[in-house]
């Protein structure tokens, strides 16, 4: 119909391989100082939509990530080198913008984060050492790091026009990460608390609009 749309596509995307530089490669006295491509299948379906005399918008999508010798950073030794694994990534984001009077705007959105390392990955953890040598660690069903389970934005904002022209408009946006694990070990000492930002701003327009 005229008001709703949608969607679906499914891709492929790679980053090419390499090796790291030499001055890991001699710190970390690595064997083997090269990594594989990296590969993703990816699977997007979605809806967009607007309704109420088109004053509010909805878009909602739900997303299959599919990697293949994923690119992953990690501290060995004294330097950095990339290893290789496999994870998969799911999950959904749902957006709504609300117009309830002319000058008035409401924004809210939801992000749910389903992410783990396949069956059988290990990776080197430089800063887990037996007889000072990093140790090969089993990272099956951890989570990946940088990637909150849930999230969450609220907005809003109404613009005062001023009598010579002018607009004064204030606006307020909360925004909430879950738990954030900082390293594909999930330590405990590794996890970044859930944590909470609200930012105010005040935005001036002249009547001239020159600034």
């Amino acid at each position: 119909g005229d008001d709703h749309l949608l969607y679906a596509k499914v891709g492929t995307g790679y980053k090419a391989g390499g090796f790291v530089d030499a001055i890991s490669a001699i710190l970390t006295r690595t064997t083997d100082p090269n990594y594989d491509t990296e590969n993703i299948f990816a699977v997007e379906i979605g809806h967009k939509s607007e309704f109420l005399d088109n004053r509010v918008r909805m878009n909602s999508s739900l997303y299959w990530y599919d990697y293949e010798d994923q690119q992953i950073v990690v501290f060995f030794g004294g330097g950095n080198i990339v290893e290789n694994a496999n994870s998969k990534i799911s999950g959904f984001e749902t957006e709504i913008q609300a117009v309830p009077t002319d000058n008035s705007l409401i924004n809210i959105s939801l992000a749910y984060n389903d992410s783990e390392f396949d069956d059988g990955t290990t990776l080197i953890d430089g800063t887990n050492r037996i007889m000072g040598t990093p140790q090969s660690v089993d990272v099956s069903g951890n989570r990946l790091p940088f990637a909150p389970e849930w999230s969450f934005n609220l907005g809003a904002q109404y613009t005062f026009e001023m009598g010579n022209g002018a607009t004064l408009t204030p606006s307020v946006n909360l925004h909430w990460e879950d738990d954030t694990q900082l390293r594909t070990f999930n330590n405990n000492v590794d996890v970044q608390e859930s944590w909470t930002e609200t930012d105010f701003r005040l935005s001036y327009r002249p009547a001239s609009d020159k600034w």
